[in-house]
């Protein structure tokens, strides 16, 4: 999923796949990234769907209920992530 929509993006083959590792380790999904989205849980179905979101290294980013169906360590860590993109300069907004 994630190394597809950075095609999309028209990101350079090692471009995606260095940028989706490091997505795969900052959201913690390595327990499931080889495997297919069929059958993912609400929080793998955010966690993949904040990663497609954020492999092109967007300046903006607009979320949509982010936590809701998470437990609260993933909310906890969402928001230390989003903390982290606005720190670096992204614009995040969510309602």
């Amino acid at each position: 999923n994630i190394l597809y929509f950075g095609e999309l993006h028209g990101m350079p083959r090692a471009a995606r796949a260095r940028r989706a590792d490091e997505l795969i380790e900052l959201r913690e999904m390595g327990d499931f990234a080889n495997r297919r989205a069929k059958g993912f849980s609400q929080g793998q179905k955010l966690k993949t769907a904040l990663a497609r979101a954020l492999v092109h290294e967007p300046r903006n980013v607009i979320l949509d209920e982010p936590t809701n169906g998470l437990d609260v360590m993933a909310v906890r860590n969402l928001r230390a992530l989003l903390l982290r993109l606005r720190a670096a300069g992204h614009c995040v907004l969510f309602s």
